[in-house]
């Protein structure tokens, strides 16, 4: 027995970024959008009042770090 994600998972994962490029290229570029990208890649998620704790994403790490197989 091996650890992994099943295939559905992956043929999801190709299925919605299959999508998702196929949208893009259909909407019409504009002003606006190249905003908002910009904005989502250079929001600080970790900074601010209402930032995101990376505590969880720590604990995994160390858990899959004390992993044995």
């Amino acid at each position: 027995m091996s650890i992994g994600l099943p295939a559905m998972y992956w043929d999801v994962v190709l299925f919605a970024l299959t999508l998702l490029i196929f949208v893009t290229c259909a909407i019409e570029q504009a002003p606006f959008r190249a905003v908002v990208g910009f904005v989502f890649l250079m929001d600080q998620p970790f900074k601010g009042q209402n930032g995101v704790s990376p505590d969880a994403l720590v604990q995994v790490m160390a858990r899959m770090a004390r992993r044995t197989e």
